[in-house]
């Protein structure tokens, strides 16, 4: 009675005295919904107002017709519940089965849409068309696209990239408050035991007015006396780069007093990303070390049995240290030794012992291809770029190495350990 405002009219013969007499009685309109889904409900004549028929209050509830009432009510309500159970079980199987693994994530409740047997649309995370791909709720699974961290950076991100992973080298950021965050970044990301060798030498109001030689000569004899590092390495930003100041003769007036080798970062700011600096930056270090021992008459022989450097491996880099334990597992099986893996873990003091591997490896196309350029060229040191990934990439690097190994003599068979790589690991 408390439930329909609005109801309607239904005659019911439930016994003898309701047949005769005709009574009439009012039912809540969610129940004449109910009844009117129900297999055996009795007939809806019309929506009627509420005072045609007898109010809720003159019902009789010891009468045929109420006892009637009450029995077709709890019948048909529980035939429409199960009906409506079975309906959004079918909808449901036939979702999941036209959708794939990818129904299991929907968690939402079937909507009224899909009662009806119409099936959500999946959008797209772009304005554009959604591509054909298993649902994710509202979205579509696309294909994956590889990034470590972040965005590529500016400049002094890779060249500080570079400085920190050698051993025992110190960088020195000239730049804004602002620029600073890589040691944020470094430290949350690589998780190592020691903090971040970089130190920034903030550009702030004094510098303007009276320029920064000081405050960056003072910053180099300070961070000398207190870490002692093998190599200082400056490093403008873009920003700081905008005073045009001569920071080479700040790092020549601030190895007079400094027990470290100070080099600034050749790097033009504005017209190189990341990947550039680091390039970069890594063959500065290795030819300004390599042409300091060619001066003091240091000489290095080539080794005995075949060997190899791995040149760009760094500090940040996508599953650097996966790769280079695996290219040292792969040089062992094939008898080549591992002679020095750079920048990563490396000293500056032992870049004059590159010469005495046979070759060099440059796993990566953004690091160490200029470095081993270098070498090529003051040396005579052949290099293989191909990264071993995959099957093909993986046989057409051990092609590479065989085709530089073999002219020299050395005895292996190279074409049975392509075959146990490409079939059995790979």
């Amino acid at each position: 009675a408390r439930a329909a405002t609005a109801a309607v009219l239904v005659t019911a013969a439930a016994g003898s005295g309701a047949s005769d007499s005709g009574e009439a009685f009012l039912v809540p309109r969610s129940v004449s919904h109910q009844l009117g889904h129900a297999s055996h409900a009795s007939k809806v004549v019309e929506d009627v107002e509420p005072q045609v028929g007898p109010s809720a209050g003159e019902l009789n509830f010891g009468s045929p017709a109420a006892l009637g009432f009450l029995a077709v009510t709890v019948v048909t309500g529980a035939a429409s519940r199960s009906r409506r159970r079975a309906v959004t079980t079918r909808q449901a199987s036939r979702m999941r089965s036209q959708q794939g693994l990818g129904a299991s994530l929907v968690g939402e409740a079937p909507s009224a849409g899909l009662l009806a047997g119409a099936l959500p649309e999946a959008k797209g995370l772009l304005p554009e068309a959604a591509t054909p791909g298993l649902s994710r709720g509202d979205r579509v699974a696309r294909g994956m696209k590889l990034a470590y961290w972040m965005y590529t950076g500016p400049a002094h991100i890779g060249t500080l990239r570079v400085a920190s992973s050698f051993k025992n080298v110190h960088a020195i950021m000239h730049a804004p408050l602002g620029d600073d965050y890589f040691n944020v970044m470094r430290s949350m990301l690589e998780r190592q035991r020691d903090f971040t060798p970089v130190t920034a030498s903030i550009v702030d109001r004094h510098v303007l007015a009276r320029g920064s030689q000081e405050k960056v000569v003072d910053n180099i004899t300070r961070k000398d006396k207190e870490d002692k590092p093998d190599l200082i390495l400056l490093t403008p930003t873009c920003t700081s780069s905008i005073l045009q100041e001569d920071l080479s003769n700040f790092c020549a007036r601030a190895s007079e007093s400094t027990d470290s080798d100070v080099i600034l970062a050749d790097v033009n700011h504005y017209r190189v990303n990341e990947h550039q600096a680091s390039d970069r930056t890594l063959a500065q270090v290795v030819s300004y070390y390599m042409e300091k021992a060619e001066k003091a008459g240091v000489k290095v022989e080539r080794s005995e049995k075949p060997s190899a450097n791995i040149i760009g491996t760094f500090t940040l880099g996508f599953h650097n240290s996966h790769d280079c334990r695996e290219l040292k597992r792969m040089l062992k099986d094939m008898g080549i030794e591992t002679n020095l893996v750079v920048p990563e873990g490396a000293s500056v003091h032992d870049l004059h012992k590159l010469p005495r591997a046979w070759f060099n490896i440059v796993p990566y196309r953004e690091v160490g291809l200029m470095a081993a350029n270098y070498l090529q060229a003051s040396h005579g040191m052949p290099y293989v770029d191909v990264c071993p990934m995959g099957v093909t990439e993986t046989a057409r690097f051990v092609r590479s190495i065989e085709s530089l190994l073999k002219p020299q003599g050395f005895q292996f068979d190279f074409t049975k350990y392509i075959d146990e790589q490409t079939r059995f690991v790979s």
